[in-house]
This record gives structure tokens, sequence and C-alpha cells, in this order.
């Protein structure tokens, strides 16, 4: 549980806030489904500039799944524009937390270069680490 302060005065460093004035509530570490939904179109029109948005603030609280989704709508410029470094940003860091999907995006932009050429040597080291983490 995470507390909020309700009060006009802001919170001192290393004081607790008044009890009274205090309203516990849970810490959301995942957006909702709908939040969500803008990529699959589940009950809402897709929209991959708001999904973007979405799996964004997720990815930025170090979850995977969304590290893995937004570097995908990066590296395809589903959202309007194609951004490849950033892409493969996110792909490396749920690739480095064990993202099987991740690691086989990677090892693709790795092989077909993203722009600056091939890099096969790259591409083959997470080809491997996908299929040890079972794609096939």
């Amino acid at each position: 549980m995470i507390r909020i302060c309700l009060s006009t005065n802001f919170r001192q460093p290393g004081r607790p806030c008044a009890p009274r004035r205090c309203k516990p509530r849970r810490a959301r570490s995942r957006p909702s489904r709908s939040q969500c939904g803008y990529a699959e179109g589940r009950g809402i029109a897709v929209n991959y500039g708001e999904a973007a948005k979405w799996y964004d603030r997720a990815a930025q609280k170090g979850i995977v799944p969304a590290m893995f989704r937004l570097g995908t709508i990066l590296e395809k410029g589903l959202n309007g524009k194609k951004d490849v470094d950033g892409s493969t940003a996110l792909l490396r860091a749920g690739s480095r937390a064990r993202n099987a999907k991740a690691m086989h995006n990677l090892a693709v932009l790795d092989a077909d270069g993203g722009g600056k050429g091939p890099n096969y040597k790259s591409a083959a080291v997470w080809f491997r680490k996908a299929a040890d983490h079972g794609i096939r």
C-alpha cells in the first residue's frame, strides 16, 4: 500500500505525513487492460499512438512485455514515426530480462541492420539465446 498525502502542505523529507490526512491506495504497476487494448483493438478502435504512450509508461516501470511491445511498435513505425534506435534499446532491455520474443526481434534487427548495416555476429548470438528460451 502507498500512502497518498491529501494535505495542502507538502511532506518534508524524512517526516511521515499525518495519518488522518492520508488515504491509502494500492500501487498500480501495470496499465489496465483497456489502456493496453489500443494496440489490439479490444473493445476500442486501434490507436498505436495511444498504445505507445501506455506501453511507454509501463516500460518506464520495468514491465518487460511492455518493453517488447513498444519496441515492436517503434521498429515498424506503427505510431507514425519509425525509431530503430529506440526500438533496439527497448528490445535489448527486454532481452536482458529474458523475454524470448524480444531476443528474437533484436536478432532480426541486428541481421537486417536497421539502416546501419547488418551485424551477423550479434544476430547469431541473439537467435541462439531466443532458441534456448523456446523460440523455434
